[in-house]
């Protein structure tokens, strides 16, 4: 993965994802709804994770060729991410990435929209 911390941990854990059925479903979208799904899954894993008390990181940047030759994955198959699962420790000189601010990435109702407009009752026909 190019990145050493990979290397360290005592597992690491490959996500993969299959697209073909999907696509065979829904042409092109097929490869978006693998991804989301894959997605979806690996926060469930990650919740998981830390319900036992162990910790990851999203791996998204790495060779993926490379990856699939090292674990002979096939290359009709599509690596999503990669986690080194492990306990937490501080890393000295480490330093925490910031992380955006909610109101820099939330919108309502329009696109950049930063404010949320009280909405009076919603009734049953409306929707």
């Amino acid at each position: 993965a190019q990145q050493d911390f990979v290397g360290t941990a005592k597992y690491v854990v490959v996500a993969v994802s299959d697209d073909s059925k999907l696509v065979l479903s829904y042409g092109d979208r097929g490869v978006r709804y693998a991804s989301q799904q894959a997605g979806a899954a690996l926060e469930n894993f990650w919740l998981a994770l830390t319900e036992l008390g162990l910790v990851t990181t999203w791996v998204g940047h790495f060779y993926e060729e490379q990856v699939k030759g090292a674990l002979e994955i096939p290359e009709d198959l599509r690596v999503e991410a990669i986690f080194p699962v492990g306990i937490e420790t501080k890393v000295k000189g480490s330093v925490p990435r910031a992380k955006p601010d909610l109101e820099n990435v939330l919108y309502f109702d329009k696109w950049k929209n930063k404010k949320m407009t009280p909405q009076g009752k919603i009734s049953f026909d409306a929707v």
